[in-house]
Protein backbone atom coordinates (compact mmCIF):
# COMPACT_ATOMS: atom_id res chain seq x y z
CA UNK A 1 0.00 0.00 0.00
CA UNK A 2 1.23 3.34 -0.77
CA UNK A 3 -0.41 6.82 -0.24
CA UNK A 4 0.79 9.13 -2.18
CA UNK A 5 0.98 13.07 -1.30
CA UNK A 6 1.14 15.93 -4.70
CA UNK A 7 1.54 19.14 -2.73
CA UNK A 8 1.98 22.30 -5.41
CA UNK A 9 3.02 25.86 -3.69
CA UNK A 10 2.59 28.95 -4.28
CA UNK A 11 -0.44 28.64 -6.68
CA UNK A 12 0.35 28.98 -10.94
CA UNK A 13 3.56 28.98 -12.29
CA UNK A 14 3.72 30.16 -16.71
CA UNK A 15 0.05 29.28 -16.73
CA UNK A 16 0.46 25.23 -14.88
CA UNK A 17 -2.96 24.25 -14.17
CA UNK A 18 -1.96 20.53 -12.97
CA UNK A 19 0.14 18.20 -11.75
CA UNK A 20 -0.48 14.30 -12.96
CA UNK A 21 1.10 11.41 -11.22
CA UNK A 22 1.14 7.75 -12.03
CA UNK A 23 2.05 5.05 -10.27
CA UNK A 24 3.77 1.98 -12.80
CA UNK A 25 5.03 -1.60 -11.98
CA UNK A 26 7.21 -2.66 -14.81
CA UNK A 27 4.69 -1.65 -17.79
CA UNK A 28 1.52 -1.81 -16.28
CA UNK A 29 0.11 0.87 -14.62
CA UNK A 30 -1.55 0.80 -11.59
CA UNK A 31 -3.33 3.95 -10.72
CA UNK A 32 -3.17 7.74 -11.58
CA UNK A 33 -4.87 11.08 -10.45
CA UNK A 34 -4.65 14.54 -11.64
CA UNK A 35 -4.46 17.34 -9.56
CA UNK A 36 -5.54 20.87 -10.42
CA UNK A 37 -3.65 23.78 -8.93
CA UNK A 38 -5.01 27.30 -7.81
CA UNK A 39 -3.57 30.50 -7.72
CA UNK A 40 -2.22 31.82 -4.23
CA UNK A 41 -3.35 28.70 -2.37
CA UNK A 42 -1.16 24.79 -1.82
CA UNK A 43 -3.26 22.55 -3.78
CA UNK A 44 -2.92 18.46 -2.02
CA UNK A 45 -3.50 15.44 -2.82
CA UNK A 46 -3.59 12.33 -1.08
CA UNK A 47 -4.25 9.26 -2.45
CA UNK A 48 -4.13 5.42 -1.80
CA UNK A 49 -3.27 2.61 -3.81
CA UNK A 50 -4.20 -0.79 -2.52
CA UNK A 51 -1.60 -2.54 -5.15
CA UNK A 52 -2.59 -6.14 -3.86
CA UNK A 53 -5.97 -5.12 -5.83
CA UNK A 54 -4.47 -2.94 -8.72
CA UNK A 55 -4.30 -3.43 -12.47
CA UNK A 56 -0.93 -4.15 -12.31
CA UNK A 57 -1.05 -6.72 -8.76
CA UNK A 58 0.88 -9.51 -11.11
CA UNK A 59 3.46 -7.55 -11.93
CA UNK A 60 3.86 -6.34 -8.18
CA UNK A 61 3.98 -9.80 -7.04
CA UNK A 62 6.12 -10.58 -9.43
CA UNK A 63 9.11 -8.15 -7.54
CA UNK A 64 8.66 -5.53 -10.50
CA UNK A 65 9.91 -1.96 -9.06
CA UNK A 66 7.27 0.45 -8.37
CA UNK A 67 7.79 3.99 -10.28
CA UNK A 68 5.80 6.80 -10.04
CA UNK A 69 5.95 9.34 -12.66
CA UNK A 70 4.82 12.81 -12.22
CA UNK A 71 4.33 15.50 -15.25
CA UNK A 72 2.73 19.20 -15.39
CA UNK A 73 1.83 21.64 -17.69
CA UNK A 74 4.11 23.82 -16.77
CA UNK A 75 6.82 25.19 -19.20
CA UNK A 76 9.24 25.76 -16.07
CA UNK A 77 9.71 24.50 -13.04
CA UNK A 78 7.02 23.74 -10.39
CA UNK A 79 7.55 23.71 -6.40
CA UNK A 80 6.50 20.07 -5.39
CA UNK A 81 6.92 18.17 -1.95
CA UNK A 82 5.82 14.27 -2.90
CA UNK A 83 5.89 11.18 -0.62
CA UNK A 84 5.43 7.59 -0.75
CA UNK A 85 4.40 5.80 2.44
CA UNK A 86 4.34 1.91 2.32
CA UNK A 87 2.00 0.58 4.13
CA UNK A 88 1.05 -3.09 6.12
CA UNK A 89 -2.06 -5.12 6.38
CA UNK A 90 -3.26 -2.80 9.48
CA UNK A 91 -3.21 -0.04 7.36
CA UNK A 92 -6.42 -1.13 5.13
CA UNK A 93 -8.61 -0.35 8.26
CA UNK A 94 -6.54 3.20 9.52
CA UNK A 95 -9.18 5.05 8.97
CA UNK A 96 -11.99 3.06 10.95
CA UNK A 97 -9.55 2.65 13.25
CA UNK A 98 -8.47 6.30 13.79
CA UNK A 99 -12.04 6.91 13.61
CA UNK A 100 -12.69 4.22 17.03
CA UNK A 101 -9.68 6.11 18.88
CA UNK A 102 -11.42 9.32 18.24
CA UNK A 103 -14.48 8.49 20.11
CA UNK A 104 -12.72 7.07 22.71
CA UNK A 105 -10.45 10.27 23.69
CA UNK A 106 -14.03 12.44 23.67
CA UNK A 107 -14.99 9.68 25.87
CA UNK A 108 -11.99 9.77 27.98
CA UNK A 109 -12.14 13.58 27.86
CA UNK A 110 -15.24 13.27 29.42
CA UNK A 111 -15.24 10.80 32.26
CA UNK A 112 -12.02 12.70 33.80
CA UNK A 113 -10.38 9.43 35.29
CA UNK A 114 -7.46 11.31 35.31
CA UNK A 115 -5.78 15.01 34.45
CA UNK A 116 -6.80 16.06 30.85
CA UNK A 117 -3.04 16.97 30.31
CA UNK A 118 -2.57 13.39 31.39
CA UNK A 119 -5.32 12.09 28.89
CA UNK A 120 -4.03 14.36 25.66
CA UNK A 121 -0.86 12.35 26.26
CA UNK A 122 -1.81 9.05 26.26
CA UNK A 123 -4.40 9.45 23.37
CA UNK A 124 -1.25 10.89 21.58
CA UNK A 125 0.53 7.96 21.65
CA UNK A 126 -2.28 5.97 21.18
CA UNK A 127 -2.49 7.94 18.11
CA UNK A 128 1.49 7.60 17.35
CA UNK A 129 1.36 3.71 18.12
CA UNK A 130 -1.84 3.11 15.45
CA UNK A 131 0.61 5.22 13.06
CA UNK A 132 3.63 3.20 13.91
CA UNK A 133 1.16 0.22 13.02
CA UNK A 134 0.30 1.36 9.81
CA UNK A 135 3.45 2.46 8.20
CA UNK A 136 6.36 3.36 10.09
CA UNK A 137 7.36 4.90 13.81
CA UNK A 138 7.40 8.67 12.78
CA UNK A 139 10.85 10.55 14.31
CA UNK A 140 10.42 12.67 17.55
CA UNK A 141 11.53 15.60 15.01
CA UNK A 142 8.06 14.38 12.87
CA UNK A 143 5.97 14.40 16.32
CA UNK A 144 7.16 17.92 17.81
CA UNK A 145 6.76 19.34 14.17
CA UNK A 146 3.16 18.40 14.98
CA UNK A 147 2.86 21.18 17.25
CA UNK A 148 1.30 24.23 16.19
CA UNK A 149 4.13 26.66 17.69
CA UNK A 150 2.45 29.48 17.37
CA UNK A 151 -0.12 28.80 19.01
CA UNK A 152 1.23 27.54 21.81
CA UNK A 153 3.52 30.56 21.95
CA UNK A 154 0.53 33.44 21.32
CA UNK A 155 -0.83 31.60 24.30
CA UNK A 156 2.32 31.71 26.79
CA UNK A 157 2.99 35.29 25.92
CA UNK A 158 -0.73 36.81 26.44
CA UNK A 159 -0.36 34.68 30.14
CA UNK A 160 2.68 36.27 30.79
CA UNK A 161 1.26 39.68 30.19
CA UNK A 162 -2.01 39.64 31.95
CA UNK A 163 -0.01 38.60 34.53
CA UNK A 164 2.14 41.28 34.94
CA UNK A 165 -1.21 43.75 34.33
CA UNK A 166 -2.55 42.00 36.91
CA UNK A 167 0.18 43.02 39.65
CA UNK A 168 -0.32 46.72 38.71
CA UNK A 169 -3.75 46.48 40.35
CA UNK A 170 -5.33 47.42 37.54
CA UNK A 171 -8.25 44.59 37.56
CA UNK A 172 -9.22 46.03 41.24
CA UNK A 173 -8.64 49.44 39.80
CA UNK A 174 -11.29 48.82 36.69
CA UNK A 175 -14.09 46.76 39.02
CA UNK A 176 -13.96 49.58 41.67
CA UNK A 177 -14.30 52.25 38.71
CA UNK A 178 -17.24 50.18 37.06
CA UNK A 179 -18.98 50.38 40.95
CA UNK A 180 -18.40 53.94 41.59
CA UNK A 181 -20.35 54.67 38.30
CA UNK A 182 -23.15 52.97 39.26
CA UNK A 183 -24.26 55.12 42.07
CA UNK A 184 -25.32 52.54 43.95
CA UNK A 185 -27.72 50.72 41.77
CA UNK A 186 -27.46 47.25 41.63
CA UNK A 187 -28.90 46.80 38.45
CA UNK A 188 -26.11 49.05 37.23
CA UNK A 189 -23.34 47.57 39.19
CA UNK A 190 -24.69 44.09 37.28
CA UNK A 191 -24.26 45.00 33.87
CA UNK A 192 -21.01 47.41 34.76
CA UNK A 193 -19.13 44.57 36.27
CA UNK A 194 -20.29 41.55 33.87
CA UNK A 195 -19.93 43.75 30.51
CA UNK A 196 -16.27 45.18 32.05
CA UNK A 197 -15.62 41.12 31.98
CA UNK A 198 -16.81 41.08 28.22
CA UNK A 199 -14.68 43.76 27.11
CA UNK A 200 -11.56 42.55 29.03
CA UNK A 201 -12.10 39.62 27.15
CA UNK A 202 -11.52 41.13 23.63
CA UNK A 203 -7.76 41.23 24.26
CA UNK A 204 -6.75 39.43 27.52
CA UNK A 205 -8.67 35.98 26.89
CA UNK A 206 -11.59 34.84 28.97
CA UNK A 207 -10.26 32.23 31.16
CA UNK A 208 -7.23 34.62 32.67
CA UNK A 209 -10.37 37.19 32.98
CA UNK A 210 -12.36 34.83 34.77
CA UNK A 211 -9.87 33.83 37.31
CA UNK A 212 -8.71 37.51 37.88
CA UNK A 213 -12.20 38.84 38.09
CA UNK A 214 -13.68 36.63 40.19
CA UNK A 215 -12.31 36.94 43.86
CA UNK A 216 -12.56 40.70 43.33
CA UNK A 217 -16.06 40.74 42.27
CA UNK A 218 -17.17 37.92 45.04
CA UNK A 219 -15.38 40.42 47.36
CA UNK A 220 -16.87 43.56 46.77
CA UNK A 221 -20.42 41.89 46.47
CA UNK A 222 -19.88 40.04 49.89
CA UNK A 223 -19.13 43.83 50.80
CA UNK A 224 -22.18 45.12 49.89
CA UNK A 225 -24.47 42.73 50.27
CA UNK A 226 -25.17 41.65 46.95
CA UNK A 227 -25.74 37.71 45.88
CA UNK A 228 -22.60 37.16 44.39
CA UNK A 229 -23.30 33.94 42.28
CA UNK A 230 -25.69 35.25 40.00
CA UNK A 231 -22.85 38.57 38.91
CA UNK A 232 -20.11 35.94 38.85
CA UNK A 233 -21.57 33.41 36.74
CA UNK A 234 -23.00 36.26 34.28
CA UNK A 235 -19.28 37.36 34.34
CA UNK A 236 -18.08 34.50 32.93
CA UNK A 237 -20.38 33.46 30.46
CA UNK A 238 -20.04 37.51 29.27
CA UNK A 239 -16.38 36.55 28.94
CA UNK A 240 -16.84 33.67 26.64
CA UNK A 241 -19.07 35.69 24.65
CA UNK A 242 -17.04 38.68 24.26
CA UNK A 243 -13.88 36.64 23.62
CA UNK A 244 -15.43 35.38 20.48
CA UNK A 245 -14.70 38.94 18.77
CA UNK A 246 -10.96 38.88 18.72
CA UNK A 247 -8.33 36.34 18.08
CA UNK A 248 -6.61 36.61 21.55
CA UNK A 249 -10.01 36.26 23.03
CA UNK A 250 -10.45 32.68 23.16
CA UNK A 251 -7.94 29.79 23.08
CA UNK A 252 -10.23 28.51 20.58
CA UNK A 253 -9.87 31.68 18.19
CA UNK A 254 -5.73 31.27 18.74
CA UNK A 255 -6.38 27.57 17.44
CA UNK A 256 -8.60 28.67 14.51
CA UNK A 257 -6.71 31.77 13.55
CA UNK A 258 -3.13 30.10 13.22
CA UNK A 259 -4.31 27.11 12.22
CA UNK A 260 -6.69 28.85 9.09
CA UNK A 261 -4.04 31.92 8.73
CA UNK A 262 -6.97 34.29 9.47
CA UNK A 263 -6.10 38.52 10.98
CA UNK A 264 -7.29 39.62 14.18
CA UNK A 265 -8.97 42.54 12.31
CA UNK A 266 -11.27 39.61 10.22
CA UNK A 267 -11.93 38.44 13.59
CA UNK A 268 -12.93 42.24 14.36
CA UNK A 269 -14.84 42.33 11.38
CA UNK A 270 -16.71 39.31 10.71
CA UNK A 271 -17.68 38.93 14.68
CA UNK A 272 -17.21 41.75 16.42
CA UNK A 273 -20.39 42.80 15.49
CA UNK A 274 -22.33 40.09 16.45
CA UNK A 275 -20.80 39.65 19.77
CA UNK A 276 -21.39 43.72 20.89
CA UNK A 277 -25.07 42.51 20.38
CA UNK A 278 -24.91 39.19 21.93
CA UNK A 279 -22.92 40.45 24.71
CA UNK A 280 -25.22 43.70 26.40
CA UNK A 281 -28.31 41.19 25.34
CA UNK A 282 -26.92 38.33 27.24
CA UNK A 283 -26.60 40.12 30.08
CA UNK A 284 -29.40 41.74 30.18
CA UNK A 285 -31.60 38.69 29.57
CA UNK A 286 -29.36 36.96 32.25
CA UNK A 287 -30.44 40.60 34.58
CA UNK A 288 -34.51 39.34 34.35
CA UNK A 289 -33.82 35.97 34.97
CA UNK A 290 -31.82 36.70 38.52
CA UNK A 291 -32.07 40.11 39.62
CA UNK A 292 -34.96 38.49 42.36
CA UNK A 293 -31.69 36.31 43.57
CA UNK A 294 -29.43 40.00 43.99
CA UNK A 295 -30.74 41.07 47.00
CA UNK A 296 -31.66 45.16 47.75
CA UNK A 297 -31.83 47.43 44.43
CA UNK A 298 -29.75 49.65 46.07
CA UNK A 299 -26.65 49.95 48.48
CA UNK A 300 -24.87 52.35 50.22
CA UNK A 301 -21.32 52.85 48.57
CA UNK A 302 -18.67 53.84 50.50
CA UNK A 303 -16.24 55.66 47.88
CA UNK A 304 -13.39 57.04 50.15
CA UNK A 305 -12.51 53.59 51.17
CA UNK A 306 -13.51 52.09 47.27
CA UNK A 307 -10.75 54.45 46.17
CA UNK A 308 -8.13 53.84 49.19
CA UNK A 309 -8.72 50.04 48.34
CA UNK A 310 -9.16 49.58 44.96
CA UNK A 311 -5.89 51.63 43.43
CA UNK A 312 -3.76 51.14 41.30
CA UNK A 313 -0.51 50.03 42.95
CA UNK A 314 2.34 50.60 40.61
CA UNK A 315 1.41 53.17 38.50
CA UNK A 316 4.60 53.48 36.65
CA UNK A 317 4.99 49.49 35.67
CA UNK A 318 0.77 50.28 34.36
CA UNK A 319 2.13 53.10 31.73
CA UNK A 320 4.88 50.39 30.42
CA UNK A 321 2.09 47.71 30.09
CA UNK A 322 -0.09 50.46 28.39
CA UNK A 323 2.16 51.24 25.43
CA UNK A 324 3.62 47.82 25.13
CA UNK A 325 -0.44 46.47 24.53
CA UNK A 326 -0.67 49.13 22.35
CA UNK A 327 2.05 48.40 20.02
CA UNK A 328 0.83 44.33 20.66
CA UNK A 329 -2.70 45.98 19.61
CA UNK A 330 -1.49 47.86 16.64
CA UNK A 331 0.50 45.36 15.04
CA UNK A 332 -2.13 42.99 15.22
CA UNK A 333 -4.49 45.35 13.62
CA UNK A 334 -2.20 46.21 10.79
CA UNK A 335 -1.18 42.69 10.43
CA UNK A 336 -2.84 42.65 6.52
CA UNK A 337 -0.12 45.50 5.39
CA UNK A 338 2.98 43.84 7.05
CA UNK A 339 2.09 39.69 7.36
CA UNK A 340 3.72 38.67 10.29
CA UNK A 341 1.89 35.89 12.91
CA UNK A 342 0.34 37.47 15.93
CA UNK A 343 2.25 35.36 17.76
CA UNK A 344 5.74 37.54 17.03
CA UNK A 345 3.89 40.69 18.07
CA UNK A 346 2.17 39.45 21.68
CA UNK A 347 6.13 37.49 22.47
CA UNK A 348 7.78 40.86 22.07
CA UNK A 349 5.79 42.27 24.09
CA UNK A 350 5.81 40.12 26.58
CA UNK A 351 9.83 40.53 26.54
CA UNK A 352 9.24 44.19 27.19
CA UNK A 353 6.95 44.07 29.76
CA UNK A 354 9.11 41.23 31.37
CA UNK A 355 12.17 43.50 31.07
CA UNK A 356 10.55 46.89 32.01
CA UNK A 357 8.57 45.55 35.17
CA UNK A 358 10.52 42.14 36.58
CA UNK A 359 14.05 42.47 34.87
CA UNK A 360 16.38 40.82 37.32
CA UNK A 361 13.35 38.12 38.98
CA UNK A 362 12.39 35.69 35.87
CA UNK A 363 9.77 33.64 38.30
CA UNK A 364 8.08 36.92 38.80
CA UNK A 365 7.05 37.15 35.10
CA UNK A 366 6.12 33.69 34.54
CA UNK A 367 4.70 32.89 37.55
CA UNK A 368 0.87 32.54 36.76
CA UNK A 369 1.63 30.58 33.04
CA UNK A 370 -1.07 28.05 32.84
CA UNK A 371 1.73 25.84 31.97
CA UNK A 372 -1.23 22.89 32.31
CA UNK A 373 -2.64 24.56 29.05
CA UNK A 374 0.26 24.49 27.62
CA UNK A 375 1.01 20.69 27.95
CA UNK A 376 -2.97 20.35 26.98
CA UNK A 377 -2.55 22.27 23.45
CA UNK A 378 0.96 20.20 22.70
CA UNK A 379 -0.49 16.68 23.54
CA UNK A 380 -3.86 17.57 20.94
CA UNK A 381 -2.16 18.85 18.61
CA UNK A 382 0.28 15.20 18.02
CA UNK A 383 -3.25 13.52 18.52
CA UNK A 384 -5.18 15.13 15.93
CA UNK A 385 -1.93 15.66 13.57
CA UNK A 386 -1.64 11.54 13.78
CA UNK A 387 -5.41 11.29 13.12
CA UNK A 388 -5.02 13.35 10.05
CA UNK A 389 -1.94 11.25 9.08
CA UNK A 390 -3.96 8.65 9.26
CA UNK A 391 -6.24 9.81 6.73
CA UNK A 392 -9.24 10.43 9.29
CA UNK A 393 -9.15 14.16 9.05
CA UNK A 394 -9.55 13.78 4.93
CA UNK A 395 -12.21 11.44 5.22
CA UNK A 396 -14.10 13.66 7.48
CA UNK A 397 -13.44 16.42 5.61
CA UNK A 398 -14.65 14.62 2.00
CA UNK A 399 -17.60 12.89 3.57
CA UNK A 400 -18.91 16.45 4.55
CA UNK A 401 -17.81 18.08 1.15
CA UNK A 402 -20.23 15.09 -1.02
CA UNK A 403 -22.57 15.39 1.37
CA UNK A 404 -22.69 19.37 0.81
CA UNK A 405 -22.25 19.16 -2.87
CA UNK A 406 -25.26 16.75 -3.51
CA UNK A 407 -27.44 19.96 -2.87
CA UNK A 408 -28.57 22.53 -5.18
CA UNK A 409 -25.93 25.19 -5.39
CA UNK A 410 -27.81 27.71 -4.04
CA UNK A 411 -28.06 25.98 -1.07
CA UNK A 412 -24.82 24.73 -0.45
CA UNK A 413 -23.41 27.47 1.35
CA UNK A 414 -26.46 28.50 3.81
CA UNK A 415 -26.90 24.64 4.60
CA UNK A 416 -23.03 24.30 5.07
CA UNK A 417 -23.11 27.32 7.11
CA UNK A 418 -25.98 26.20 8.96
CA UNK A 419 -24.23 22.68 9.98
CA UNK A 420 -20.62 23.98 10.95
CA UNK A 421 -22.24 26.81 13.71
CA UNK A 422 -24.84 24.47 15.12
CA UNK A 423 -22.39 21.20 15.03
CA UNK A 424 -19.72 23.05 16.96
CA UNK A 425 -21.72 25.03 19.17
CA UNK A 426 -23.79 21.92 20.49
CA UNK A 427 -20.53 19.98 20.21
CA UNK A 428 -18.07 22.10 22.34
CA UNK A 429 -20.67 22.62 24.93
CA UNK A 430 -21.12 19.15 25.04
CA UNK A 431 -17.45 17.84 24.46
CA UNK A 432 -14.02 18.68 25.52
CA UNK A 433 -14.38 22.02 23.24
CA UNK A 434 -10.81 22.05 22.48
CA UNK A 435 -10.22 18.89 20.61
CA UNK A 436 -13.62 19.02 19.35
CA UNK A 437 -13.02 22.42 17.84
CA UNK A 438 -9.46 21.12 16.85
CA UNK A 439 -10.68 17.74 14.91
CA UNK A 440 -12.95 20.70 12.47
CA UNK A 441 -10.33 22.77 12.63
CA UNK A 442 -7.95 20.15 10.51
CA UNK A 443 -11.18 19.29 8.72
CA UNK A 444 -11.69 22.74 7.35
CA UNK A 445 -8.26 23.48 6.52
CA UNK A 446 -7.78 19.69 4.59
CA UNK A 447 -10.81 20.97 2.63
CA UNK A 448 -9.89 24.17 1.56
CA UNK A 449 -6.53 22.44 1.17
CA UNK A 450 -7.89 20.33 -1.68
CA UNK A 451 -10.63 22.41 -3.17
CA UNK A 452 -13.48 19.01 -2.53
CA UNK A 453 -16.05 21.30 -1.62
CA UNK A 454 -18.10 23.25 -3.88
CA UNK A 455 -19.31 26.39 -1.85
CA UNK A 456 -16.11 28.46 -0.44
CA UNK A 457 -14.69 27.47 2.86
CA UNK A 458 -14.33 30.72 4.20
CA UNK A 459 -17.42 31.98 5.45
CA UNK A 460 -17.21 28.18 7.59
CA UNK A 461 -14.62 28.91 9.11
CA UNK A 462 -16.27 32.13 10.74
CA UNK A 463 -19.27 29.89 11.53
CA UNK A 464 -17.13 27.65 13.36
CA UNK A 465 -15.13 30.34 15.55
CA UNK A 466 -18.73 31.14 16.80
CA UNK A 467 -20.35 28.56 17.16
CA UNK A 468 -17.01 26.53 19.32
CA UNK A 469 -16.56 29.68 21.21
CA UNK A 470 -20.72 30.85 22.21
CA UNK A 471 -21.24 26.57 22.84
CA UNK A 472 -18.95 26.95 25.58
CA UNK A 473 -21.25 29.08 27.25
CA UNK A 474 -23.71 26.00 26.98
CA UNK A 475 -22.43 23.52 29.91
CA UNK A 476 -19.51 23.31 32.66
CA UNK A 477 -17.16 21.21 30.66
CA UNK A 478 -18.20 23.57 27.36
CA UNK A 479 -15.08 26.19 28.12
CA UNK A 480 -12.17 26.18 30.38
CA UNK A 481 -13.61 29.35 31.95
CA UNK A 482 -16.71 28.04 33.00
CA UNK A 483 -14.54 25.23 35.08
CA UNK A 484 -12.32 27.98 36.64
CA UNK A 485 -15.81 30.04 37.39
CA UNK A 486 -16.34 26.53 39.71
CA UNK A 487 -13.19 26.73 40.87
CA UNK A 488 -12.78 29.89 42.18
CA UNK A 489 -16.49 30.30 43.22
CA UNK A 490 -16.00 27.31 45.61
CA UNK A 491 -12.79 28.54 46.87
CA UNK A 492 -14.07 32.46 47.84
CA UNK A 493 -17.88 32.02 47.92
CA UNK A 494 -18.10 27.76 50.06
CA UNK A 495 -21.14 29.24 51.10
CA UNK A 496 -23.37 29.93 47.77
CA UNK A 497 -21.33 28.59 45.24
CA UNK A 498 -21.75 28.33 41.51
CA UNK A 499 -22.53 24.31 40.29
CA UNK A 500 -22.70 22.76 36.64
CA UNK A 501 -26.18 22.34 36.69
CA UNK A 502 -26.21 26.73 36.66
CA UNK A 503 -24.47 26.51 33.63
CA UNK A 504 -26.93 24.26 31.44
CA UNK A 505 -29.83 25.98 33.27
CA UNK A 506 -28.62 29.74 32.39
CA UNK A 507 -25.54 29.20 29.46
CA UNK A 508 -27.42 26.40 27.62
CA UNK A 509 -31.03 28.52 26.82
CA UNK A 510 -28.58 31.37 26.06
CA UNK A 511 -26.31 29.47 23.94
CA UNK A 512 -29.69 28.44 21.70
CA UNK A 513 -30.87 32.12 21.47
CA UNK A 514 -27.12 33.66 20.45
CA UNK A 515 -26.87 30.95 17.69
CA UNK A 516 -29.66 31.53 16.20
CA UNK A 517 -28.78 34.89 15.74
CA UNK A 518 -26.20 34.16 14.51
CA UNK A 519 -27.38 31.69 11.61
CA UNK A 520 -29.54 34.99 10.57
CA UNK A 521 -26.66 37.01 10.93
CA UNK A 522 -24.04 35.00 9.09
CA UNK A 523 -26.66 34.26 6.60
CA UNK A 524 -27.35 37.75 5.95
CA UNK A 525 -23.50 38.64 5.83
CA UNK A 526 -21.86 35.85 3.73
CA UNK A 527 -24.82 34.68 1.04
CA UNK A 528 -26.86 38.18 0.81
CA UNK A 529 -24.08 41.03 1.11
CA UNK A 530 -20.76 39.17 0.40
CA UNK A 531 -19.92 37.35 -2.15
CA UNK A 532 -18.41 33.73 -1.38
CA UNK A 533 -15.01 33.90 -0.81
CA UNK A 534 -11.81 31.80 0.34
CA UNK A 535 -9.93 31.59 3.21
CA UNK A 536 -7.21 32.79 1.08
CA UNK A 537 -9.14 36.35 0.75
CA UNK A 538 -9.82 36.76 4.62
CA UNK A 539 -6.54 36.10 5.92
CA UNK A 540 -2.95 37.32 6.17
Amino acid sequence: RRRLAVVAGGGTLDGATYVEWTLWAGGERCASERVFLRVDIHAEDWATVDVETSQCAAEAAAGQVLRLRVTTDASDGLPLLIQATQMGAVGRQRRVLGGLLLGLSFVAFHVEWMHRVYTSFVVALCAIGLLSLCSSAPTLTAVVSMVDASTVALTFAMSVNTHLLMLTGFFEWASGYAIRMSGGSVAKIFFLLTNLAGVLSLLLDNVTCVLLLGPISIKLCEQLGVNPLPLYLTQTLAATIGGTATLLGDPLNVLIGNKLDLSFDSFCVYNGPLMLVAMPVATAVQYYRLKHTLGAERVALDLPRMKADLRIHDELSLAYLAAIFLGIFLGLVLSDLHGHEAAWFCVLGMLGAAITTSRRDVRHAIGAVEWDALLFFCGLFVFVGSLEELGLVRAIGTGFAEGINRLPAESQLPVALVAVLWISAIGSAFLESLPFTMVITYVLHGINSEGVLLAQVGPLTWALSVGACVGGIGSLKGSSANLACVGVSARYAPSNPIKGHHFLRYGFPLLLLIISVATAYQHVVFVYIASPYSISTVSR
